[in-house]
């Protein structure tokens, strides 16, 4: 064994292939959203659904912003794909400026899941808000239920995540991890 595979940790080797996995796999979604987009969306029909959609009173703002930006959201997708399967191979080969990107793409994704958690929360409550009045009691009361706990459970593994991916960014701009970069 030589010098310089001693001082790999496994630590990093494993961020940079859950980061390849993760990458491949949302790459490939990416792509599939993309086909999907312009072929099936392209449409007249579809495309008549969905200003027939936007055009209701009850459509909340932002789900009109969300379904005219959608293709910029796919691509981002994809964007964030790529550039994640680059910085996860150059973490493997012990890049240290593929380091600092793989610490910035986590730190996007602790926003993104800070984002959609709140998303979700405000999802749950407009649901419970929109239930008709004239069903059953219990029903209206089961339902607030379930969306109250929900939501909380997503707080929860929104929490767990990001502390995880916040202490993966913290070790990655550590010392020793620091140390391992230069010298490789």
């Amino acid at each position: 064994m030589t010098a310089s595979a001693k001082n790999r940790s496994f630590f990093i080797s494993l961020l940079g292939w859950l980061g390849i996995s993760f990458g491949s796999m949302m790459l490939l979604i990416s792509i599939v959203q993309l086909v999907v987009w312009l072929v099936l969306m392209q449409s007249d029909d579809v495309q008549l659904a969905i200003y027939s959609f936007l055009f209701q009173e009850e459509v909340p703002e932002y789900a009109i912003i969300i379904v005219e930006n959608l293709h910029y959201f796919i691509f981002s997708l994809f964007i964030f794909a790529v550039f994640l399967l680059l910085t996860s191979i150059g973490l493997l080969r012990r890049n240290n400026l593929c380091r600092y990107a793989f610490v910035f793409l986590l730190g996007c994704s602790v926003l993104y899941i800070a984002g959609t958690t709140i998303v979700n929360i405000y999802f749950n409550q407009m649901a419970v808000a929109d239930m008709p009045e004239e069903g059953p009691e219990i029903l209206v009361t089961v339902f607030s239920s379930v969306a109250n706990i929900a939501s909380i459970a997503n707080v929860f593994f929104s929490l767990g995540i990001s502390v995880l991916l916040i202490w993966a960014m913290v070790k990655l701009l550590g010392q020793k991890v620091r140390a391992e970069f230069l010298h490789s």
